[in-house]
């Protein structure tokens, strides 16, 4: 889960588990909250259980194919924020090499996700005391741009 860019929360999960499942049982643990989902979290009846339960607003742009769509204002807002979260991703894999497990015990591996979920946060954090406009552009934390 991301706000703003900054991770919130996360959840490991074998690969075997539905994304649907997954972010459930992640979300569920949280209340009042506006939640940006992808298209695995089109299921109206966790949306209405998550919300009668929890509060929470769990958010999904339709399918093309699906007969009810959203005002395209609010398709573009959702989209935007979907970007973020897909540079979040980016970044991880990328730059912080989560997909990469060289770890020796699951424990080791849990270390090293939660070490590299807290450098970006930490890199977020560092931009917005810098004032840096576009607060995840944080390569540029590591190599500045000469003035």
């Amino acid at each position: 889960m991301t706000a703003n860019g900054l991770i919130r929360d996360f959840a490991l999960a074998p690969a075997n588990v539905p994304e649907l499942v997954a972010g459930t049982e992640l979300i569920e643990g949280h209340a009042d909250l506006d939640v940006l989902g992808d298209k695995a979290f089109l299921s109206s009846a966790v949306q209405a259980r998550l919300a009668d339960e929890n509060g929470l607003s769990l958010r999904t742009l339709p399918r093309r194919n699906q007969r009810a769509q959203l005002p395209a204002g609010a398709a573009r807002a959702l989209n935007a924020l979907r970007q973020v979260v897909e540079t979040v991703n980016s970044q991880l894999a990328e730059q912080f090499g989560v997909e990469v497990n060289q770890a020796q015990s699951f424990w080791g591996l849990c270390a090293r996700l939660a070490t590299k979920l807290t450098a970006h946060t930490l890199c977020l954090h560092l931009n917005r005391l810098l004032a840096t406009p576009e607060v995840l552009h944080i390569k540029a934390l590591a190599f500045p741009r000469p003035n």
